[in-house]
């Protein structure tokens, strides 16, 4: 699916709230890019 993928990512990271998975990491890997500001490096509620 590629960067088709990413929304749905997102979509799923929204619907977790304060409990999310490690979908990050996917969307990492699926656009390349990594939006994760240093001061939130390894919270994943901040993080999502």
């Amino acid at each position: 699916m590629g960067r088709s993928a990413a929304p749905l990512l997102i979509e799923q990271l929204e619907r977790e709230g304060d409990d999310p998975d490690h979908w990050c990491v996917a969307l990492e890997a699926v656009t390349g890019e990594n939006p994760v500001p240093e001061i939130a490096s390894g919270d994943l509620v901040r993080i999502t």
